[in-house]
């Protein structure tokens, strides 16, 4: 995902596909989302639920979601882990686990 991450960055954006393999098309469409999430596994093991948004630029239908970090986000040196969520009337959807790496700023 992201190569160059460091602690303490702000204005970092993750971006999560929502898939559903068994459609076509596979992406979920978000339209009529109530709950739209990406958590985060600290290296710590804390678990970090951020609410989302639909990916700037694209369509509901298109099923991508975006979070862009905050100060104290991003506050511990380690690998983490990240899952998007969609909570819609006609189900939830979790995408798969994706790694990235928050490094020491030196």
């Amino acid at each position: 995902m992201h190569k160059d991450i460091h602690r303490n960055d702000i204005g970092t954006v993750f971006i999560v596909a929502l898939i559903d393999e068994e459609a076509t098309p596979q992406a979920v469409d978000l339209t009529g989302f109530t709950t739209l999430e990406i958590r985060f596994k600290k290296p710590s093991g804390a678990i970090v639920v951020q609410t989302a948004e639909i990916l700037s630029g694209v369509s509901e239908i298109d099923g991508e979601i975006q979070y862009v970090t905050v100060s104290g986000d991003l506050d511990e040196v380690g690998i983490w882990e990240l899952r998007g969520r969609v909570i819609l009337p006609t189900g939830t959807w979790t995408s798969e686990k994706d790694t990235f790496k928050v490094n020491e700023i030196f």
